[in-house]
């Protein structure tokens, strides 16, 4: 699967434990390149930064999120 040229901007998830703007479920490691993402963000108040969760185990394969624009720093 892959996620490429979106914006994906200002998305917000009252759980803490989501993705505002992607969230990986257990067993998913798409291609994620050439997307605006940023301003999501969890929490009940949303004021936690989160624009990818990923739901994978450390141990597991890296996700590529490669060139993609995360925002102004």
């Amino acid at each position: 699967m892959t996620i490429s040229s979106n914006s994906i901007i200002n998305n917000t998830l009252k759980q803490a434990n989501g993705g505002g703007g992607i969230y990986l479920g257990y067993g998913y490691r798409p291609v994620i390149n050439n997307n605006d993402l940023y301003g999501n963000r969890t929490g009940n108040p949303n004021t936690i930064p989160n624009d990818i969760n990923n739901g994978n185990p450390a141990s597991g394969a890296n996700v590529n999120a490669e060139n993609n624009y995360w925002g102004a720093t």
